[in-house]
């Protein structure tokens, strides 16, 4: 029971407050080592967009990001 509790508070709790990332046991270290510095990568894309560009850029890329998510999942 306690086992079943500890994989809900992971997969489950934990996963959504990161925005989907969880240590995944049954993935090698390659995998997790990937998903976590891609997840990392993501998470500070918006504030280093921000930082290097101008609003007109900031703004394009939102919009193409925005179209390309709308593609994705039709």
């Amino acid at each position: 029971m306690a086992g079943h509790v500890l994989v809900i508070l992971q997969q489950g709790i934990w996963a959504s407050a990161t925005g989907g990332w969880f240590f995944d046991a049954h993935q090698n270290i390659f995998s997790n080592t990937f998903h976590l510095y891609f997840w990392l990568f993501l998470l500070c894309l918006p504030m280093m967009l921000y930082l290097v560009s101008s609003v007109d850029a900031v703004l394009l890329v939102w919009l193409l990001f925005t179209l390309w998510l709308n593609e994705l999942h039709r």
